[in-house]
């Protein structure tokens, strides 16, 4: 079966997949993960993505933020820290150092993107992975 459009329809066609972005599409398009770098004693922490999700409006956001590399001491201890300083492995619950970086994360989200509509996220709404 083929179908056939005109071009009137292609334009609306074209004018409705436009719109369908939505504002958290956008506000995740201006985030730079090389803005979120976490440089503090001795620990270095990179992350690969950070992605809002949710709904702006209800204030009912949250945020995945994926951790690319750790290193302390200019050494790369990933696959430690993600199991024994970031989070637990049996409970899930943040450990020191991944509520150090949830705080961080939802600092620099809430100065940079989202204080420019008026949304904001706390600590507990990141979930790092």
């Amino acid at each position: 079966m083929k179908i056939q459009i005109t071009e009137k329809q292609l334009s609306r066609l074209r004018n409705v997949i436009s719109e369908a972005t939505s504002s958290i599409d956008k506000l995740n398009n201006m985030i730079d993960v090389n803005d979120f770098f976490y440089d503090k004693d001795s620990v270095e922490v990179k992350f690969k993505s950070i992605l809002i999700e949710g709904d702006i409006n209800d204030d009912d956001l949250h945020v995945y933020a994926s951790i690319s590399k750790i290193t302390y001491l200019k050494k790369d201890v990933t696959d430690f820290a993600l199991s024994w300083a970031v989070k637990d492995a049996w409970t899930s619950d943040d450990l020191p150092l991944g509520t150090l970086l949830c705080m961080h994360v939802s600092e620099i989200l809430n100065k940079r993107i989202l204080s420019l509509v008026g949304a904001s996220v706390s600590e507990y709404d990141v979930t790092l992975e």
